[in-house]
């Protein structure tokens, strides 16, 4: 009898090996030892694993189906080097996993804890809230959400990029498709060919390049050493570079300070362009109303090519040494005001004033002059300035940018923003610390005239944290609100959007709301769902059987009870969004066309006041 017992344990291994699909860890082990798993097996491709152990991953390992999940108490441990690559299934980390190289071919990689690996290609979609270690090169080509931490040498992104968290030791950052930017990137290089919206920061960075489209938002901050702009960039926040050079397109609405500005295309300011030493101009600048250019060196505008550099001025430009003119310099009530020397071989042109605080004795008032002077234009004898001002009503929490829309020459401007703050700044951010309304008032002068004005901007309340409750599988809000964003595990769940839902997939579910100000609250704390995933009879009275499973358009059902009474059974997508519900009866087998739902998995349950069974199914093309 007892030889037998080697013969039969193998027999029970081969059977299980065939139809099962589940593999669960239930002690620390090698991944290709059997005595690791609950199957007595060793999970092959297509399996759907779940690790709560220490697993050392002995072997390369592809998914073209099924998943891997690390659990928190799990971790997946390579003891060479060895490759996962996933081909239309999905990979769950909410441990510890350590690989060389990792393919996302298709399917979904999902990480909320650590992740250590050599090289990283996504060609689909991943996810991630935890830390990914340094990785040599990070080639996204897919979909990639971040909102924890990605430490990188190079990282290449060929397609979408949200960022909601850090980036850090990145030696290269290069995007060239999409990239939203809404907290943190520190890298020395910096260069972007797509588009790049940023509202948080890029910090750290040597050389900064960009020849597509970067829209530097209001709040948000770039810092280089080296900044060259051949696209097209529009800054409503601050960008702090020394030497900076234009070769495309800047339209400037914040804070742009430089030591030393090149321009050699086409620069639109309305706002703050300050240098520390010379700008040299040899494109078409415009220096709009309520902008500044402050220089602590030297201007010129001269193009020695071409001869067409151009500068229009409303606004005030001051320069603390040198001015010279050999191209064309024009403008209807700007201001300049030159410390040191001045000097025209070319055209001024308009009625701006020019003031030379070491002018000669005779007009015009300009130190040399070889060019043609409008006799519009006026000496030190400025237009009376003209206050005016923009500002946009914010959720507390967040900054206020007030545009200087100030007319005429304007040479200091003083802020009084209702609370007891005041700045100095062209066009400044202000931190409201209280919601309320608020009276802000604006008084720029010349230095001899004044004008001011006031108007009121309104920081909103944002929501109260929501409550959530669990009922069943069905999450629910308390609150009414204009939006509702759910998270799973703190990943967004696009699909979901709705004031209550059946959960459909097992973790912590939180919530975010937004009221009709398009205020957001925090995040509501989190609950957590439990669904059975594999068809289990809850009460022994009650059975349902669906099949085929996978399924393409048709599936039967065989529903039986020793109890009388209504019976429901309803169909999910993985989103938990309700695709179908209908009423059965007992000893009932019928059909479902599903045709119109797309491939993928979804999730059923059969209610009844005597209980209910909950499973899975998956619907092939």
């Amino acid at each position: 009898m007892k030889k037998l017992l080697p013969l039969a344990l193998l027999l029970f291994t081969v059977l299980h090996n065939s139809f099962s699909q589940t593999a669960t860890s239930i002690a620390n082990g090698a991944w290709l030892s059997p005595f690791t798993w609950n199957c007595m097996c060793v999970p092959t491709p297509g399996y759907t694993v779940i690790i709560n152990h220490h697993v050392t991953l002995n072997t390369s390992f592809q998914i073209p189906s099924g998943s891997i999940t690390v659990n928190a108490s799990g971790s997946l441990i390579q003891d060479a080097d060895r490759d996962m690559m996933i081909s239309g299934g999905a990979f769950v980390n909410h441990g510890t996993t350590d690989f060389r190289y990792l393919l996302l071919q298709t399917g979904s990689f999902t990480n909320t804890d650590s992740l250590r690996l050599k090289s990283f290609a996504n060609y689909k979609k991943m996810t991630n809230s935890g830390v990914i270690h340094k990785v040599d090169s990070f080639y996204n080509v897919g979909y990639l959400y971040n909102s924890g931490t990605v430490s990188a040498k190079k990282f290449q992104n060929n397609d979408t990029l949200i960022n909601d968290g850090l980036f850090i030791e990145v030696d290269s950052f290069h995007n060239s498709n999409f990239l939203l930017n809404n907290d943190s990137i520190v890298t020395p290089t910096f260069f972007t060919t797509g588009k790049l919206i940023n509202n948080g920061s890029i910090v750290g960075v040597d050389s900064f390049t960009n020849t597509g489209i970067l829209n530097n938002n209001t709040s948000a901050i770039i810092q280089a050493d080296s900044m060259l702009n051949m696209g097209t960039l529009t800054n409503s926040g601050t960008i702090n570079t020394t030497a900076f050079a234009n070769t495309g397109t800047i339209h400037n609405i914040g804070a742009l300070t430089f030591n030393d500005a090149f321009n050699l295309s086409i620069i639109n300011n309305s706002a703050q362009f300050t240098g520390q030493q010379s700008m040299f101009n040899m494109g078409r600048f415009s220096n709009n109303t309520g902008g500044s250019v402050l220089l602590g060196g030297n201007f010129l505008n001269a193009d020695s090519i071409q001869h067409d550099a151009w500068f229009f001025n409303n606004g005030i430009v001051h320069v603390d040494s040198n001015w010279f003119n050999a191209d064309t310099v024009t403008g209807v009530f700007g201001s300049f005001v030159v410390a040191d020397s001045s000097g025209n071989s070319g055209l001024m042109l308009g009625s701006f004033d020019f003031c030379d605080l070491t002018p000669p004795a005779n007009a015009p008032f300009i130190d040399v002059n070889y060019g043609t002077i409008s006799p519009q234009i006026t000496w030190c004898t400025p237009q009376a300035p003209q206050a005016g001002f923009t500002a946009t009503d914010v959720c507390l929490g967040y900054q206020t940018q007030f545009v200087n829309t100030s007319s005429g020459p304007v040479s200091t401007c003083f802020w009084d923003f209702g609370d007891g703050h005041t700045s100095l700044q062209v066009s400044p951010l202000h931190y409201y610390s209280a919601s309320g309304t608020y009276t802000v008032k604006l008084l720029v002068s010349d230095g001899s005239v004044f004008d001011s004005i006031s108007k009121t901007v309104t920081v909103h309340q944002p929501p109260a944290k929501p409550q959530i409750t669990l009922s069943g599988d069905t999450i629910s809000c308390n609150s009414t609100a204009s939006s509702y964003q759910w998270y799973l595990n703190g990943v967004l769940q696009s699909g979901i959007t709705s004031q209550s839902f059946v959960a459909s997939q097992n973790g912590f579910y939180s919530l975010k709301i937004t009221d009709t100000n398009g205020c957001q609250s925090e995040m509501s704390d989190s609950v957590q769902v439990t669904i059975m995933v594999d068809a289990a009879v809850l009460n022994h009275s009650l059975s349902l059987s669906l099949f085929p499973n996978p399924f393409k358009d048709e599936v039967h059902v065989i529903y039986k009870s020793e109890y009388s009474g209504n019976a429901v059974v309803a169909f999910y997508s993985a989103e938990g969004i309700l695709l179908l519900k209908q009423k059965i009866e007992n000893e009932y087998i019928f059909k479902i066309t599903l045709p119109e739902v797309n491939a993928g998995m979804l999730f059923y349950e059969l209610q009844t006041s005597n209980g209910s069974v909950r499973g899975k199914l998956m619907k092939l093309n």
